[in-house]
């Protein structure tokens, strides 16, 4: 500024020697505010030096009094017709912010989005932690990020809080602009509860669902679901793999798992990753074992080895436990009339063989409660069979 000649929305800085009274300004001129706030400016009557500023744009000439001293026609208000200024956020991905509000870590990108006017020569931004920029007299202060581009990228911020940005811009012909400010807010990083489930252990082709729950962070948030063989590595969860996989609502906090038909042990965790607001969280993994479908016991020791028994002999079996399945029950019958009537047997005990012409049965199963845990082995099955022959007859013959 030439220390007359000033623009709509543009700052003139004003002085007088000491002791000459206090200004009065034009209707249509005001101090200029440092500050974002409804409080004075901490210019007023009488500073010295003292920043104003036009109210409006009717062009013309005012006059400028200092106590009883008039200035005719100092102040000479130009018909430009320039444009305040106008503060944009971004994130870093060039996303509009929602709320203004980025999370704990962020960056945000700012830039002037008025109607471009004239030649800029200086942008001028500060950041400050807090709700409220200093006055000029305290500034700049303790500023967190300062930039001179017309475009800069401030961050990280790391704590949670308000914020304040401040820009002037200076133009070619009508110098700095007054300053306008823009408030955001750091917000804690989203959270994920622990990740549970309700059935750790299932069968091959059983069902379980695994759940965690979001809360806080900035924006729309689309946490996945992921799936880990080692707990380590990790990829979006995907149907058929591991092998059979079906997975349903892998949008929401509750996914449902079904139809793995291959034995192993599997990871999952729900997971949102860094957009460009900054915010990202991580839920505990939790451990899925699929198991095989439940087999029957296999026989292990058989007395007598024969198939074929007389009454009155006493019989045995033990047998090795069933194999897969889980929250499994091994249970034996054993019937002496052929399957007409059972009873429960303990591995190892003695049956004594019945009157000849029946057959003695020992029968085996293997019940799971585990999900997806089925088939023939939950069916008692026949072990081993012994046919129980009658005891040859002795005649006695008279002599001739």
């Amino acid at each position: 500024n030439n220390n007359m000649k000033i623009c709509e929305n543009s700052v003139l800085t004003i002085s007088r020697t000491t002791g000459t009274g206090d200004w009065t300004l034009p209707s249509n001129f005001a101090y200029v505010q440092y500050q974002n706030t409804t409080t004075p400016s901490e210019f007023n009557n009488s500073s010295t030096p003292a920043d104003i500023y036009p109210t409006n744009n009717v062009a013309g000439y005012y006059n400028l009094q200092s106590g009883t001293l008039v200035f005719n026609s100092y102040l000479d208000l130009e018909s430009d017709d320039r444009p305040l200024p106008i503060i944009g956020l971004t994130d870093i991905n060039e996303n509009t912010l929602s709320s203004n509000q980025i999370c704990t870590g962020g960056y945000i990108n700012a830039s002037n989005i008025a109607t471009a006017f004239g030649t800029t020569l200086e942008y001028k931004w500060q950041v400050y932690n807090g709700a409220l920029a200093p006055t000029l007299s305290n500034s700049p202060g303790s500023p967190l990020f300062t930039s001179a581009l017309a475009n800069p990228t401030f961050g990280p911020f790391n704590s949670p809080g308000s914020y304040t940005i401040r820009l002037q811009i200076r133009e070619q012909c009508c110098g700095w602009s007054i300053p306008v400010f823009i408030t955001f807010t750091i917000i804690s990083d989203p959270t994920l509860t622990d990740a549970t489930i309700t059935n750790a252990i299932i069968c091959s082709g059983g069902t379980t669902a695994v759940t965690s729950n979001l809360s806080g962070g900035a924006g729309t948030q689309t946490p996945i679901w992921e799936y880990s063989s080692d707990n380590s590595n990790w990829n979006t969860v995907s149907n058929g793999t591991p092998t059979g996989a079906v997975y349903s609502n892998s949008a929401t906090g509750t996914m449902s798992i079904s139809s793995i038909t291959a034995s192993g042990t599997y990871y999952f965790r729900r997971y949102i990753s860094a957009n460009g607001l900054g915010c990202n969280a991580t839920s505990s993994s939790v451990l899925l074992t699929v198991v095989a479908d439940p087999s029957l016991p296999t026989i292990d020791v058989i007395s007598p080895s024969e198939s074929s028994v007389c009454s009155g002999t006493l019989l045995s079996a033990t047998f090795n436990g069933g194999t897969g399945g889980t929250g499994c029950t091994d249970s034996y019958r054993f019937s002496i009339d052929g399957g007409t009537t059972w009873a429960a047997y303990t591995p190892g005990n003695t049956i004594t063989a019945g009157a000849g012409g029946t057959t003695v049965l020992i029968q085996a199963k293997r019940d799971c409660s585990g999900d997806g845990c089925d088939g023939s082995a939950e069916t008692f099955t026949t072990m081993v069979s012994w046919t129980v022959i009658y005891l040859p007859s002795i005649i006695f013959l008279s002599p001739p």
